[in-house]
C-alpha cells in the first residue's frame, strides 16, 4: 500500500527529497505551505507548476495542494530540518533521518519521458539565490559562440539579461518543461 508524504519546503529541496518516495516504490505526495521554510509562503497556483513534473514520476501516485499542517498518517519529508548535519548533503541528511539508505549517486530518481534539444548551452537563474561572486558576465561570454538559451520565468531572464545583454529565451511555465530541456549536443 503506498503510503502518504507531505511537503512544505522550498520546490528545490523537494526535488532533492523525491528520493524518499522513490525510495519507498511510491507515494500519495501532499504539498502545503510551511510557516517554518524562509520566505514567502508559497499556494496553490506557485505548486501547480511542479505538478506536471511530479506526476510523470511513476513512483508518485497522486500528487495535491493543501494548507493544512501535516498529519499524523503522513511521512513528513520536511522532518530532515530538524537532522541538520553539516557534513551531508540535503537528500543524504533526509534518508538518514528517514533511516533509508542513501540514494545512488548515479542512478537518476527523476525521470523525463521527451527531452527537448533547444541549445548547446542551457542557462538559468532563480530568484531566491544570487550569489555576488559568479561572474555571469564571463561566463555567458565564453559560451555566447554556441548561442546560449535561458530557461526559467520571464523576471529571471530579463534580470539577468541585466547583467549579460542580450540572451536567447525559452519559455518554461512549470518545472516540468525547464527539465525536459537537454543540452543538444551531449543530451544532458
Amino acid at each position: 500500500m503506498a503510503k502518504h508524504f507531505v511537503h512544505g519546503g522550498k520546490i528545490g529541496d523537494m526535488i532533492f527529497h523525491l528520493s524518499i518516495i522513490a525510495t519507498h516504490r511510491e507515494g500519495h505526495l501532499r504539498l502545503w505551505p510551511a510557516p517554518y521554510v524562509g520566505g514567502t509562503p508559497w499556494g496553490e497556483e506557485y505548486c501547480r507548476t511542479i505538478f506536471p513534473l511530479l506526476e510523470a514520476q511513476p513512483f508518485v501516485k497522486s500528487v495535491r495542494y493543501s494548507p493544512e499542517p501535516p498529519r499524523s498518517d503522513e511521512y513528513n519529508i520536511d522532518e530532515w530540518r530538524n537532522h541538520w548535519r553539516d557534513w551531508l548533503n540535503l537528500q543524504d541528511m533526509a534518508h538518514e533521518y528517514f533511516q533509508l539508505p542513501y540514494w545512488s549517486r548515479t542512478k537518476p530518481w527523476l525521470t523525463i519521458s521527451d527531452p527537448l534539444k533547444i541549445s548547446r548551452v542551457i542557462v538559468a537563474r532563480c530568484t531566491r539565490y544570487h550569489n555576488p561572486l559568479v561572474r555571469w558576465q564571463q561566463i555567458v561570454a565564453k559560451y555566447r559562440k554556441h548561442q546560449p538559451t535561458f530557461v526559467g520565468l520571464p523576471e529571471e531572464h530579463r534580470d539577468l539579461q541585466r547583467i549579460v545583454g542580450p540572451l536567447a529565451y525559452y519559455p518554461t511555465p512549470d518545472y516540468m518543461t525547464v527539465l525536459s530541456v537537454k543540452n543538444q549536443r551531449s543530451g544532458g
